[in-house]
């Protein structure tokens, strides 16, 4: 009879086993660590970016100046018919919200509209002077590795010496100043007093040197294109 009534138990409990291991089978495999961080960075990065064209679109609606005006300017401005065509145009005859979905359908596509200045694509003028900003990056980035290797170099053989604190205290300063005012401070001390740096301006990297360089007058000469 022990048996008889130990069966029902031992079927509940092979039932209850087979059960979670069936559960165990079906369970989807957990991400690994390092691709399920990628993925949430990914996604926070996108709602960040989203974020940003929200708030960018509100604050450019918020401004008190009518970009039609701006535009045409006075003149062309006084007259109703051209204001309106202007405004059918650029889609400001439009809510609110069709214009937010027409700015984020153009901006997915690339397409940042025309400068008021200029009269010519904003992504033109953009890729005019990336080179440029592509050049300043890579070379602060060769500066701060190379700097940042030695001085941890010579601060971890300095060890809390005088050159260690100096060292640490240099790189918290570098850390806590705002970017620009270091590099204000950098182009007076290195263009104004030392004179060691040319100024400001982007020199064509084909650019036939001067036949004699003479020190920071050669450089002035060769920035201002007298040379």
């Amino acid at each position: 009879m022990a048996e008889a009534a130990a069966a029902p138990q031992r079927a509940h409990v092979a039932s209850a086993s087979g059960e979670a291991d069936a559960a165990q089978r079906v369970k989807p495999p957990k991400l690994h660590p390092l691709l399920r961080f990628i993925l949430i960075r990914i996604g926070i990065s996108i709602i960040l970016i989203w974020g940003v064209t929200v708030v960018t679109f509100l604050l450019t609606n918020l401004v008190p100046t009518d970009p039609v005006a701006a535009i045409l300017g006075d003149r062309a401005a006084a007259d109703p018919e051209i204001v309106a065509q202007t405004r059918e145009k650029l889609g400001l005859d439009q809510p609110l919200l069709i214009q937010y979905f027409t700015y984020l359908g153009n901006l997915l596509q690339g397409d940042l509209g025309v400068s008021n200045q200029t009269r010519t694509p904003v992504l033109t003028s953009i890729g005019q002077v990336f080179p440029a900003s592509i050049e300043l990056g890579i070379g602060a980035i060769l500066i701060s590795v190379i700097l940042g290797l030695l001085l941890g170099l010579l601060s971890a053989l300095k060890q809390n010496s005088l050159v260690d604190h100096a060292i640490r205290t240099l790189s918290l300063i570098g850390i806590s100043a705002p970017t620009f005012w270091i590099a204000t401070v950098a182009y007076f001390v290195f263009f104004f007093k030392l004179r060691v740096v040319p100024g400001a301006g982007r020199l064509d990297p084909w650019i036939t040197p001067p036949p004699k360089v003479t020190g920071p007058l050669s450089v002035r000469l060769v920035v201002s294109h007298s040379v």
